[in-house]
């Protein structure tokens, strides 16, 4: 007699239930899952014991008849499809068959449904997998699934079944991120008798971060709109200083299926750039709509995780996205919006979302034929000589907030605003190939209102004003912002100056490095940095880019080569890395005294930054602190 064996659908299905169902949040994903493919407008969950003990999901959607009620606990019966054709045009969440028979084989299950048209419902109660009894019952339209002593005849799983507590956060977060994903529908959430959390079903996705995150929070997200002909990225990101030091808010959605991924979290990062602190990450509720066949969801039963035909290509279309929202949404914080009226909170700064809106967003092919992504934002934004993004009208948001003329530069253009001696002689201490930018007429500069400064406080902060509110400059941050934009806008625009090496430096690289090396010689050379074979598999560095001055060469030519080999885009965030160093080292430090010639060179440079409003840490440059908060807390009004 042979050794092998057909397992019982019984085993089978309790040995399924081991990736279907890992903890009590498992269970409610999927019944959720179920609930929203049903056409459901409102769904209640109850939660007791950490849901351990009881679980129950109930939904108005459309219902099974007994026929469709029987099989839905047999593994692999599904409505969502029939054949891999459909799999391509996939569009529900759920797929595969095997959430609840592997539910039902390991817990008591009592599922109720009614269809419309039926006089009555029908009870399917199931015990570990086996249908104990099926009878008719009372009920409206719609699904109700209870799940009982869940784990209860496969005890090694409850081991690993963590405190109450956490079981309960676990599901939590399960609904609110299917809440935040489809805000059209009422969800409740009710654990031991006490609600939780619910969303009113208005299908405004402001109203379900405001039930997240609070009214101050949700005042200052900011809406994401993009599109391209093959993606749509929207939703909504939280404001830098609202930052968690943990990634667990970072929520991401493709064709409204919440998914894990790592590559959409490091584009949200590179997308807000020097304007988040390090170790900090946002509050992200980010939409990416796309075609079924360009993404594969069936990767593990979870259905958590997916793979993009082209990821590269979607993490830029991220990246640019959060770019784009930060252009119009970076702002001074304002020490009086501790006190906004809740009732301010809807008044974001949005753009419509139609898709006859989106369609006009769509770029003018590169040269090169590489289709780019527009944004929708408050300026125009087009492509610089170096392949960036440069913005068009710069009147915008810090004008808006602190009164400062902002002029248009150009991807070549440098500050032209006079300065003061003793400022100019720092803000070039690092010599840089001159440019030039055409200026406007004095007497329209003198027409705009600017920052004034009054004074300097603690050797630190510069104090100024404008007719509205009193600010406090932080000068290394807003030197260091400064120094920042100038040196990445040489290295993009290709215009860093070189300086030759008096004794070149050589390094031996293995056969393989030495090719991947030479390969980027010409992207190297456009940064400054220039290097040619030396021997059959050494290189030697004959000139660095001028701004290097003060960082250890020997170091800093190491682990750029050291990126050409590790990633083909690598190389960038190091360089970036470097500037930030580099701008560090270069600008005013504290303690140090300036005139008011320096200090108003200092905000008229500011003023003309494309990000003027944190440093290249994160940090912010400036605080504002209104005149209505002034004659408030000065009892004036």
């Amino acid at each position: 007699m042979g050794r092998i064996a057909q397992l019982s659908e019984l085993v089978a299905n309790q040995i399924a239930a081991g990736e279907v169902v890992e903890r009590p949040a498992s269970v409610i994903r999927e019944l959720l899952d179920n609930a929203i493919d049903a056409g459901a407008t409102k769904i209640d969950v109850t939660v007791s014991g950490g849901g351990l003990t009881r679980m129950e999901v109930q939904d108005n959607g459309c219902g099974m008849d007994e026929d469709d009620l029987v099989l839905s606990i047999i593994r692999h019966a599904t409505s969502k499809l029939r054949t891999m054709d459909d799999f391509r045009k996939l569009h529900t969440l759920g797929f595969r068959g095997e959430a609840l028979p592997s539910i039902a084989s390991v817990s008591h299950m009592i599922l109720r449904s009614r269809v419309e048209g039926h006089p009555g419902g029908i009870e399917l109660r199931v015990t570990g997998g086996e249908k104990i009894d099926q009878a008719p019952i009372g009920m409206a339209r719609g699904t109700r699934v209870t799940v009982e002593d869940l784990f209860y005849n496969t005890p090694a799983r409850l081991k690993f079944v963590r405190s109450l507590q956490t079981e309960v956060s676990h599901i939590t977060e399960v609904v609110t991120k299917r809440a935040m994903a489809y805000p059209a529908i009422a969800f409740t959430l009710k654990v031991d008798g006490k609600l939780t959390f619910l969303t009113p079903g208005s299908g405004d996705l402001t109203s379900v971060f405001l039930s997240l995150y609070g009214a101050d929070v949700t005042k200052r997200a900011l809406a994401v709109h993009g599109v391209r002909p093959d993606l749509r990225v929207h939703g909504l990101i939280g404001a830098p200083q609202d930052a968690r030091t943990a990634r667990h808010a970072m929520w991401f959605y493709v064709n409204q299926r919440p998914i894990r991924s790592q590559a959409l979290q490091y584009a949200v990062i590179e997308g807000y750039g020097t304007a988040l602190f390090k170790g900090r990450y946002p509050l992200t509720a980010l939409f990416l709509e796309m075609d079924p066949a360009l993404v594969d969801v069936n990767i593990h039963p979870s259905k958590l995780e997916v793979r993009f035909s082209e990821e590269q290509d979607v993490r830029d279309a991220v990246t640019r996205a959060i770019q784009a929202a930060l252009m119009t949404g970076l702002y001074i914080p304002d020490l009086s919006e501790k006190e906004s009226p809740a009732d301010e909170l809807l008044q974001l700064r949005e753009r419509p979302h139609d898709d006859a809106y989106l369609s006009k967003q769509l770029a003018i092919s590169d040269a090169d034929g590489v289709d780019r992504m527009s944004y929708s934002a408050s300026h125009h934004v087009q492509d610089s000589d170096a392949g960036g993004y440069e913005s068009q009208s710069r009147e915008g948001e810090f004008r808006q907030t602190c009164q400062v003329y902002t002029r248009v530069q150009s991807a070549s253009s440098s500050p032209s605003t006079p300065l003061g001696a003793e400022l100019a002689e720092a803000l070039t201490r690092t010599p840089a190939r001159e440019q030039t930018v055409s200026q406007e007429p004095v007497d329209d500069l003198q027409d705009r209102a600017r920052l004034r400064p009054i004074a300097q406080a603690l050797t630190m902060y510069v104090v100024a004003e404008d007719d509205e509110a009193v600010y406090l400059i932080d000068q290394h941050a807003a030197h260091e912002r400064i120094l920042y934009e100038r040196f990445m806008k040489m290295a993009g625009a290709g215009t860093t100056q070189e300086q030759e090496l008096l004794v070149p430096l050589t390094y031996s690289l293995t056969p393989a490095a030495f090719l991947r090396v030479m390969e980027r010689i010409t992207d190297a050379k456009r940064m400054g940095l220039v290097y040619e074979p030396f021997g059959e598999h050494d290189l030697v560095v004959r000139a660095v880019p001028l701004w290097w001055q003060g960082i250890p060469l020997d170091r800093m030519v190491q682990e750029t080569i050291d990126t050409f080999l590790e990633d083909e885009g690598a190389d960038q965030k190091t360089w970036e890395k470097r500037v930030i160093l580099r701008a560090c080292k270069a600008a005013i430090k504290a303690n140090q005294r300036l005139s008011m010639m320096e200090m108003q060179a200092l905000l008229d440079e500011l003023s003309t930054l494309q990000n003027p409003f944190t440093c290249p840490h994160g940090r912010p440059t400036a605080l504002r602190i209104g005149r209505d908060r002034l004659e408030k807390e000065f009892r004036r009004r």
